[in-house]
């Protein structure tokens, strides 16, 4: 190994041009050629021995180091000269291995920087070094922040796995703004730093951070492939080692709440970004609760607005008629369509009807204002007290609608038949252990209807004493007629989610349906959905036949075709049904059949087929409340559609939006 003494004088010697090279060149230099040995000696004759050290460097491998270290190719070749011996054997020496492994770079930094308050290469301080209060004297004397605490944190990167860290505070004396990696603290506002000084991590617990980059792949996760936050700890934690050192404060634990909170950071910081506006959230109080006014306004902006890509059109989802080519338009026509369709995903609500109070806790059954309803008799239409510790009154037959109702919830059978109605196809949590497990599923059946067939007594302790069987809905087969009882004892849940689909594939549109999917929800959905001005010229929808009826005298709906998808029409609709022929028939709308009137020009399967994807979300959401409920599947939708965006793109379809 070349010591810098004979460098030097090396260059002094055979390279006096390399005078005016500077320190940075050189370092780049060499830290560029380590990565590179292999492709050198691979140039070499074959008798050339590998530990000698090559003379020649291949024409591209010059070139290569000319343009990253910005220096001529003639200077490229004397720096090799230079400094070849201390590049060909940097295995053998401790520091330059570093560059070419990074875990030995932070094994180096805990062996000789721990004592001195250098945990890793990764220390997390605040992006001023003064204050940024324009009214703050130290602003406007320009000192530097001063008084400062240092806290040992864990930090959980993308490449380097678990790491540790120290996480430098800033404490301005004249104004006490408090300055954090990622924000700052005034007045018990958490006020996150603008984009263009955002920094790498954010913070998703007292002693815990994330790299922005890792919070973006667990997103992504959720995207493509469904995975629960638990899951997405279990993955990271299993796939990356911890570089904590003995004796460290906090440990690696990575639960599905970090998880969570990093999504719902970023995905609030991108939005925010995106407005050109700051992210305020309070620094007080249950962390829980600390971003849900943040994600409110975020579901109230896109309720009110919509998402980003609402006036999305490509080519792949508008055919245009050039003029001359239609007899009716002889100026040509851009014909567009959406398709509409629902689908069962099911946030958590109050069991009040029609009642859209947000529960606050996913394991409530009713919001603050109907609590009162818990101490009535959960059989449907009786609203007498229930009996101490049941959730029935003294009517013997509620009191066995009760009893029936918890013995299905214990029998195997019925789990194995519940895990299969609720769509589980994968779990929340793959390494359950300890309390998590609440939280994998908590699939309860809403109501079931029993029949009543016996007389019942209670016994002693006021427990039915004749068995009866229950079943959902009405019972089958011949016998005398039986009372039936219908008891509501599970968590109830919205009734599903519509979604309006572009034939391309990108989501316009989304909205839950908290009671039923109603003719006159439908209807209103659209409205909103095209507010300003712009409609589609079709919207199919499998029930068109009935909203086609509803708003035949609507002039919103006065240009707009309203046909049944291909599928449903030929499947499911009577041909009896006069008006659903004459007004619903796909067939009836030249312009949607496909080139010389052969199959069919949009994909009016797509909802369909896009919902298989949405409902993946089913048991991921079941114990979300609304407001995070809908948070998430917004963000879902969102990061799909940049997905579906990106994919247009590359098909060459031109992704463009209408103006008003």
């Amino acid at each position: 190994m070349a010591s810098l003494r004979a460098v030097a004088e090396c260059i002094e010697r055979e390279a006096p041009s390399l005078s005016n090279i500077t320190l940075s060149q050189v370092f780049c230099f060499v830290s560029t050629a380590i990565h590179i040995k292999d492709s050198i000696l691979l140039a070499q004759d074959s008798k050339f021995q590998p530990n000698n050290v090559p003379d020649f460097l291949p024409p591209g491998v010059t070139e290569f180091l000319s343009s990253v270290c910005s220096v001529s190719q003639s200077d490229a070749v004397l720096l090799w000269h230079a400094l070849s011996d201390t590049i060909w054997h940097s295995e053998d020496d401790v520091f330059l291995a570093t560059l070419r492994h990074p875990d030995s770079y932070e094994e180096m930094f805990q062996k000789h920087g721990l004592a001195r308050g250098f945990a890793s290469t990764k220390s997390l301080w605040p992006p001023f070094k003064t204050c940024q209060n324009s009214d703050c004297q130290y602003s406007l004397n320009g000192r530097k922040l001063h008084v400062v605490e240092a806290r040992r944190v864990v930090l959980y990167t993308q490449n380097q796995g678990v790491l540790p860290s120290w996480a430098m505070h800033f404490t301005c004396k004249d104004c006490k703004r408090i300055y954090f990696p990622d924000y700052y603290v005034s007045l018990g506002t958490r006020h996150y730093y603008p984009s263009n000084q955002s920094p790498t991590v954010v913070q998703i617990g007292e002693h815990q951070y994330v790299e922005r980059e890792l919070a973006g792949m667990w997103r992504m996760h959720m995207v493509l492939a469904w995975v629960s936050a638990s899951n997405c700890a279990n993955i990271y934690l299993q796939s990356f080692c911890s570089h904590l050192p003995d004796g460290w404060q906090f440990d690696s634990a990575l639960s599905h709440r970090h998880v969570y909170d990093s999504v719902v950071i970023l995905s609030l910081l991108e939005h925010h970004e995106f407005r050109n506006s700051i992210l305020n959230v309070p620094h007080s109080g249950e962390r829980r609760d600390r971003y849900t006014q943040a994600m409110k306004e975020r579901n109230n902006h896109i309720r009110l607005y919509g998402q980003p890509e609402c006036r999305h059109f490509c080519d792949g989802c508008i055919r245009i008629y050039p003029p001359g080519s239609l007899l009716n338009h002889p100026d040509g026509l851009i014909v567009t369509s959406t398709v509409m369709d629902g689908v069962m995903i099911g946030g958590r609500m109050c069991k009040a009807h029609n009642c859209q109070v947000e529960l606050d806790s996913g394991r409530h059954h009713y919001c603050q204002f109907h609590r009162y309803l818990a101490g009535q008799c959960h059989v449907v239409g009786c609203a007498t007290p229930v009996r101490e510790g049941q959730k029935t009154c003294i009517d013997l037959q509620h009191a066995e609608a009760e009893r029936v109702y918890t013995e299905r919830g214990q029998a195997q059978f019925q789990l194995k038949e519940r895990l299969e109605r609720a769509h589980v196809s994968h779990q929340h949590n793959s390494l359950v252990d300890g309390p998590d497990i609440e939280e994998q599923y908590d699939i309860e059946e809403e109501e079931i209807v029993v029949d009543m067939d016996l007389d019942v007594d209670l016994d002693a302790e006021g427990r039915p004493s004749r068995q009866v069987e229950g079943h959902r809905g009405s019972a089958q087969g011949q016998g005398p007629k039986k009372d039936k009882v219908r008891i509501s004892l599970g968590k109830k849940t919205s009734h599903n989610e519509q979604v309006l689909v572009n034939p391309c594939g990108m989501i316009i549109w989304w909205e839950t349906f908290y009671g039923a999917e109603t003719i006159p929800s439908a209807v209103e959905m659209i409205k909103r959905a095209y507010h300003d001005g712009y409609k589609p010229n079709h919207i199919i929808f499998d029930n068109n036949c009935m909203l086609a009826k509803h708003v035949k005298n609507d002039p919103f709906f006065k240009d707009i075709g309203l046909a049944v998808d291909v599928f449903h029409f030929k499947c499911k609709h009577s041909e009896e049904d006069k008006f659903c022929q004459e007004h619903c028939n796909p067939y009836a709308f030249p312009e949607l059949c496909g080139e010389g009137g052969k199959g069919w020009y949009f994909n009016t399967s797509i909802a369909e087929q896009t919902n298989v994807w949405f409902g993946g979300y089913h048991s991921i959401c079941r114990e979300m409340g609304m407001t995070k409920y809908q948070f998430f599947l917004d963000e879902m939708i969102l990061q799909r559609n940049k997905i579906t965006r990106e994919q247009l793109t590359k098909k060459g379809y031109a992704p463009r939006y209408w103006t008003s």
